[in-house]
């Protein structure tokens, strides 16, 4: 008996049947399990600051807060988490799917820009990263030696693992740091200096203790002493009442202290600041002139990673084992697979899409 026979001699039973299959296939498609999901990046920000020595309502109340307010209204904002512990505080901030990650991010850096001048003066400069859900931004280090005690262990790192400095007030420097920078070897050839602006009058109203000269001062008597330090700096673009000479005196600025790691950040209004309270530049100036800031440190960058070319450096694998940074903060990419953690020598051969590339050392 043919299929065909019985749906034509019983219509309704060959329906019910069809009935029951598409049922059944429904059903079925219902129930298959996932076993790949697809590769994503979730637009996550997150925000990481240091304020060493201060308790975790402190830092609660003076970082996390004053940052969360200025971030709370960026566009496409979905949750804003934090977390504030003694002497670090934490945000991370999820957005809408299909918002840019590099856009998100280079909102984030604006606000946290603008809210600078509310931190506490010891507060480190806000580190604005791009992570997975899932990421963790610690990083464990171990230190061991056989027969040593764990007073051996600790006075070894006090004296030896020194950090790199970060975002340091010119006048600060007195001469015993300043020896320090430049002729104590455990203390890596970078230094990145809290200018601000390259204008006197637009230093005076942002309250700053230097001068456009004791800058550029400051920088020659590092460089004289240490030629090879690499100087970075913070700028604001955009400070009310900011006109277009004084603006100039900042890009002037970049080249006559050869910037070369530059955080440029947008001026943004933070209400009940004295700045709040002075003309405001349009939001398109200042972006323009934050963009031909970075441009000019771009500029002086790519001058001094060509003259780095032929040159012998020590490199802090990181990056899966194929790219680390140099003591000079110089970020470069090896011939082959290192250890992540160790520190290796390396001779850089050549700048491939703006990245040095070197071999390493045998």
């Amino acid at each position: 008996m043919k299929l065909s026979d019985t749906s034509v001699r019983r219509p309704v039973f060959a329906a019910v049947i069809a009935i029951l299959m598409l049922l059944v296939g429904i059903v079925g498609f219902l129930s298959l399990p996932v076993r790949e999901y697809p590769d994503t990046e979730p637009p996550i920000v997150s925000v990481g600051t240091t304020y060493t020595g201060a308790a975790a309502t402190v830092v609660e109340s003076r970082v996390t807060q004053v940052l969360e307010n200025s971030l709370a209204g960026i566009e496409g904002i979905q949750t804003i988490t934090s977390r504030s512990r003694d002497g670090q505080s934490d945000i991370t901030i999820e957005f809408a799917p299909g918002r840019s990650v590099d856009s998100a991010a280079n909102d984030v850096r604006d606000r946290v820009g603008g809210a600078a001048d509310d931190l506490p003066e010891e507060v480190l400069p806000p580190e604005v990263r791009k992570v997975d859900a899932d990421a963790s931004p610690i990083l464990f280090l171990v230190v061991s030696k056989p027969g040593w005690s764990r007073l051996e262990l600790s006075d070894y790192v006090d004296r030896n693992l020194v950090d790199r400095f970060s975002s340091i007030d010119g006048v600060e420097i007195d001469a015993r740091l300043f020896d320090l920078l430049t002729s104590e070897a455990r203390v890596m050839p970078h230094v990145h200096l809290s200018l601000q602006a390259g204008d006197n009058m637009i230093l005076k109203r942002m309250k700053r203790r230097h001068s456009r000269e004791l800058a550029i001062d400051l920088v020659a008597r590092l460089k004289a002493k240490r030629p090879d330090i690499a100087i970075g700096a913070d700028i604001i673009a955009g400070f009310p009442t900011e006109d277009d000479a004084m603006f100039a005196n900042s890009v002037d600025l970049v080249r006559q202290c050869g910037i070369v790691h530059g955080h440029i950040f947008p001026y943004s209004s933070k209400k009940g600041t004295p700045a709040a309270r002075m003309p405001q530049l349009p939001p398109q100036i200042i972006k323009t002139r934050a963009k031909a800031l970075r441009d000019a440190v771009a500029t002086e960058k790519a001058a001094w990673i060509s003259a780095l070319i032929g040159s012998i450096q020590n490199v802090a694998v990181e990056s899966g084992g194929l790219a680390g940074h140099a003591e000079n903060f110089a970020y470069l990419k090896l011939n082959k697979m290192m250890p992540e953690g160790r520190i290796v020598s390396v001779r850089v051969t050549h700048i491939q899409d703006e990245v040095l590339q070197a071999e390493v050392i045998e």
